[in-house]
């Protein structure tokens, strides 16, 4: 706890900008894994003053946890990585006035996390949830990832699989039988 601490500001695609720390030596893995549009490093400093500067922020509006199924509606939202970046840059602006002056010394110019692009935005195609149903065959061609979600090309369409769940659910990678695919309502547009 005592360790060398950064905090982030991270963009899902929604209002609400997410605040959160990680210990400095695993980098952005921690932004990374959670799959934003966007993300930036705002601070750096010991850890229980980084912890603090988290709740005051927390206190004032920013969003410490968000529920999976909220992240992946805004990722299959039409939000640009671009438009996320700006609302951060924004907000950055506002720490000054949010934060007691002797957290000033621990911020710094926000430093942009290279993330991984959505299948959605790297092929330019609009991408529909595929539920995980018991008994029902996912397949296709894997076409990127961003946090918790895939990105799955089957026929003429891109899907998005929430591999979060997966979790305690029995998988047959070698299913045998008939195959049913997940029943998907497609956009018209």
């Amino acid at each position: 706890c005592n360790s060398t601490h950064t905090l982030y500001l991270a963009s899902f695609g929604g209002d609400d900008l997410k605040v959160g720390t990680t210990v400095d030596v695993r980098g952005d893995a921690r932004l990374v894994e959670q799959g934003p549009l966007a993300g930036a490093r705002v601070a750096l400093g010991p850890g229980p003053q980084i912890k603090q500067m988290e709740h005051i922020l927390s206190q004032a509006g920013f969003i410490e946890a968000m529920r999976r199924s909220r992240k992946l509606a805004l990722l299959l939202g039409a939000m640009t990585a671009d438009e996320a970046s700006v609302r951060i840059q924004e907000a950055v602006e506002t720490l000054p006035n949010l934060l007691p002056a002797a957290y000033h010394q621990w911020l710094h110019e926000p430093v942009f996390v290279e993330l991984p692009v959505s299948a959605q935005q790297s092929r330019g195609m609009s991408s529909t949830e595929m539920p995980v149903q018991a008994g029902r065959w996912l397949d296709g061609v894997v076409v990127g990832a961003v946090g918790h979600v895939l990105y799955v090309a089957q026929d003429a369409a891109v899907f998005a699989v929430d591999l979060g769940a997966l979790k305690a659910r029995m998988i047959d990678l070698a299913p045998i039988g008939p195959r049913k695919r997940p029943e998907v309502q497609l956009g018209l547009f």
